[in-house]
């Protein structure tokens, strides 16, 4: 029931369903008047600012944010050859249907790359693979150089299923129509060598099929 607080028509934002709150998937939709009653105030702010933005660092993170950025472009120049390398090994990997990577030379913007990033076109790229939910999560699970975190930028390499983690909140006709399905993987790559993310992604690859 929602709260009188929040009457229809008059603050839409805690009366409207919203998706960060709502499961798609299990047709579960609520607004956050429905679903907190008096605390909608404070669980919005919370649920969709605070958490998006973050609070305010402590002065010694502050302190660690500005030393790593005295070898911010070494890390990326590094983590960007990297990446070119597996995507290019993915695209003739075993089960791997598709490969999401502006770099390989057979994307619409390719033409692009070279005026506006001739550096490279960063260290996060995605791929598709045989199957659905059940074979994604066999792959994460095999792999043991890569942390399952949501995170991307990291000096340690990252993967993630984005139809369950980043776009789970995501209608599916929205998150579809956006490439996001359900046989997704997406990476960050970071510091390790490409050598060895290549073997283990490979070895977690036929593990799981």
């Amino acid at each position: 029931m929602i709260s009188n607080r929040w009457p229809n028509g008059r603050f839409p934002q805690f009366t409207a369903r919203q998706q960060v709150i709502s499961d798609d998937r299990t047709g579960e939709w609520h607004s956050f008047a429905e679903k907190f009653g008096k605390a909608a105030f404070i669980k919005r702010i919370r649920i969709k600012y605070l958490r998006t933005f973050d609070a305010v660092q402590s002065p010694f993170n502050a302190y660690l944010s500005l030393v790593g950025l005295e070898t911010l472009p070494q890390r990326v120049s590094q983590q960007v050859v990297s990446a070119q390398r597996i995507a290019e090994h993915l695209t003739s990997a075993p089960h791997v249907t598709k490969v999401n990577y502006s770099g390989l030379g057979y994307t619409p913007q390719y033409e692009l790359v070279g005026k506006y990033f001739p550096r490279g076109v960063g260290q996060i790229l995605s791929f598709q693979v045989d199957g659905g939910a059940d074979s994604v999560r066999r792959i994460i699970d095999g792999t043991r150089l890569f942390s399952y975190v949501p995170n991307i930028g990291d000096a340690r390499s990252l993967i993630v299923d984005p139809a369950h983690i980043t776009h789970r909140e995501v209608p599916a006709e929205a998150r579809i129509a956006a490439g996001v399905s359900d046989n997704l993987i997406r990476l960050s790559i970071g510091l390790e060598d490409v050598n060895d993310l290549i073997a283990d992604l490979d070895q977690a690859i036929a593990a799981a099929y």
